[in-house]
């Protein structure tokens, strides 16, 4: 078996040109409006109570660690809360994390 020595060349990191441009997704306006527009149906369609009371749920188990936040997160889902009423409810609870930028 080859032994290594400090004079040793072993490849380590693999180098990648930085001449190579990556292409950037761009999402039109157009997009956003009927995202939008498509939430706002959904809202209106569904149950207002039925979704405060999934969240309240979300809100419960997260503050207990000791239960599973999947089921109530899959029955907000269930009663169509969109995913950042999900998020925000989880928040309520756990706070958001800031990053503090430092130089």
């Amino acid at each position: 078996m080859p032994t290594l020595s400090l004079t040793s060349t072993v490849p380590l990191v693999k180098v990648y040109s930085t001449t190579t441009s990556l292409e950037i997704l761009h999402i039109g306006q157009e997009v956003e409006e009927l995202q939008c527009t498509r939430l706002a149906e959904v809202r209106a369609r569904r149950s207002a109570a039925a979704v405060e009371a999934a969240l309240g749920e979300v809100r419960a188990v997260a503050a207990d660690a000791t239960r599973s936040l999947m089921p109530a997160i899959h029955d907000a889902v269930l009663a169509y809360a969109s995913v950042g009423e999900v998020m925000a409810a989880m928040a309520d609870v756990f706070g958001r994390w800031r990053e503090t930028p430092s130089i």
